[in-house]
């Protein structure tokens, strides 16, 4: 079992937070914002991080081969529930994270639980602090 002290370690270190933005002709604005966290690593060591996360009520998927070309395992957490529950549990203030990328992901994450992404302001928003990134 891996416990809370640890588990915000392995989300400053070893988790990658993501931000997708893509060209999509469904939306209004034509693009779509895409939010998750991936964490690569061994089989055994994502299936304690997953168990350990279900404590807290987040949810996450393991891919057993992340694409052809790198046919290693990985885990991901989506959904704007799972996001915003894994931030409040593992991710203190200050924000000292070995990649830089927790602060940007939670500021879009924001815009996109006020549906702000959804407009030309709000997707414009996202647009520079990704590119402030």
């Amino acid at each position: 079992m891996i416990n809370k002290d640890m588990l915000k370690g392995i989300m400053l270190s070893h988790a990658q937070p993501i931000v997708q933005v893509g060209k999509d002709i469904k939306f209004k604005i034509g693009y779509y914002v895409r939010v998750n966290v991936s964490i690569r690593g061994n089989d055994l060591f994502l299936k304690a991080i997953q168990r350990s996360l279900l404590q807290y009520a987040i949810e996450s998927r393991i891919k057993e081969r992340e694409s052809n070309t790198r046919p290693h395992p990985i885990m991901y957490i989506r959904g704007n529930g799972n996001l915003t529950r894994l931030i409040q549990e593992f991710i203190e203030e200050p924000i000292i994270d070995s990649h830089g990328k927790w602060l940007p992901f939670i500021s879009c994450l924001e815009i996109i639980l006020e549906r702000k992404h959804t407009t030309q302001n709000g997707f414009d928003e996202i647009v520079s602090i990704l590119e402030s990134d």
